[in-house]
């Protein structure tokens, strides 16, 4: 069953022995990257859990439990290999002077931006906006303001798209996921991990 965008979505648990807490959403999904096994972790503060009302976890008896679908981003940068491991979304942006960019979620909204309107936490898809080369600076700052509504799309700029892998071609790019510096990349891959923790809210 699908989530109802923004609100309560899961099961009701009695908080269960082991839960890892996290300060943050990068901290999770740095524990999700480290664990092979689907793992149950709460977050203290956190911008995904917009996508179901909340904006952290509290202790408590019993706790929302929701399945969440992760993202593993491969950066290559001559013959180094990182691999990266996303919970809310990455930004890929073309080091140029007016470059394309891809924005690649597994959910939304994150924090205050609606980028994808059509993600859940759980629906095993990578969301992808990709943006144009030809869109000027102010068109892209226009549309992250109406990304706060979700309404950016459909423009002729823009490009949303869903994957469960995704790869950027050769070009060098700027990696920022989850609001952490990632570093950069001549190429980029995606991958989605479908069910990879639940969170507890």
């Amino acid at each position: 069953m699908s989530p109802e965008r923004g609100r309560d979505w899961g099961a009701r648990v009695p908080a269960p022995d082991g839960l890892r807490w996290c300060e943050d959403d990068a901290a999770a999904s740095v524990a999700v990257g480290q664990s092979v096994a689907p793992v149950l972790l709460a977050i203290r503060r956190s911008r995904i859990g917009a996508s179901v009302g909340r904006t952290g976890a509290r202790e408590s008896a019993r706790m929302l439990a929701t399945p969440w679908d992760a993202m593993r981003l491969r950066l290559r940068l001559g013959g180094a290999v990182r691999d990266v491991t996303v919970l809310g979304r990455a930004w890929i942006v073309r080091l140029a002077p007016r470059g394309a960019a891809w924005v690649i979620a597994t959910t939304s909204p994150v924090g205050r931006l609606d980028l994808h309107p059509r993600a859940h936490p759980a629906d095993g898809w990578l969301h992808v906006l990709e943006i144009s080369a030809a869109m000027t600076w102010r068109e892209r700052v226009a549309g992250l303001g109406r990304a706060r509504r979700g309404d950016h799309v459909p423009h002729p700029a823009l490009r949303a798209t869903r994957a469960t892998r995704w790869s950027s071609g050769e070009g060098r790019a700027a990696v920022v996921a989850d609001g952490h510096w990632c570093g950069i990349a001549d190429h980029v891959e995606a991958e989605v991990r479908p069910d990879a923790c639940t969170l507890h809210w």
